[in-house]
């Protein structure tokens, strides 16, 4: 929903951060299969939700002409980390 906040002028410039995988693996991390506020999101620990990632449809190249590349890449958008701690500034790039 960056797109609306920067439409409506909610925000200027957006930045998109890549942390140190390293941190997706602390205890306490839990990852959404969507938007984590959706009534339907299933959240649970990294080690349960990392094998039902669809990671060829994030590393690899798909067909976005047909509706199955289409959905697939719009779903992968959506997973979302939960991380309950600081993180180091040293793990975030992009700053």
């Amino acid at each position: 929903m960056s797109h609306v906040a920067k439409a409506e002028g909610r925000i200027e410039t957006l930045r998109i951060l890549t942390i140190c995988p390293s941190v997706l693996l602390r205890p306490g991390v839990l990852f959404a299969d969507q938007v984590a506020t959706a009534n339907a999101a299933k959240i649970a620990p990294s080690d349960e939700m990392i094998p039902s990632m669809d990671l060829t449809s994030m590393y690899q190249r798909l067909d976005w002409g047909t509706a199955d590349g289409q959905q697939r890449r719009a779903a992968a958008e959506k997973w979302e980390a939960l991380v309950p701690d600081i993180i180091a500034p040293a793990l975030i790039f992009g700053l």
